[in-house]
């Protein structure tokens, strides 16, 4: 659920959703309207639906998000030959096995 609140804020901050839901709390500094509207989604989907579809898409989003995040470190070390001082280095299999493990999964 906060991972889904953070692309609605994502999305809106970018301008592809309505400006409200990239509000930030000043105390807490989360998007707590596109919380809201998450959590208020998923309310309302867990009283209609029942729980294993969700679930299971849920799981399977959270995979192909992950699959998506240790491809990304692969195709920027093969995109960018200078590797920029500062920059912590991954051994090339990290990502590919991680990549392979989500495919898996």
């Amino acid at each position: 659920m906060i991972m889904a609140s953070r692309v609605v804020y994502g999305f809106a901050a970018q301008g592809n959703l309505p400006k409200q839901l990239a509000l930030i709390s000043p105390t807490t500094r989360t998007p707590l309207i596109a919380t809201a509207l998450v959590g208020a989604v998923i309310m309302v989907l867990a009283l209609i639906v029942p729980l294993e579809g969700p679930a299971e898409t849920t799981s399977t989003i959270t995979l192909i998000i992950f699959t998506a995040v240790s491809v990304a470190p692969v195709s920027i070390k093969l995109a960018v030959d200078p590797v920029p001082s500062g920059i912590y280095i991954v051994p090339f299999w990290v990502p590919v096995v991680g990549s392979v493990i989500c495919l898996f999964f």
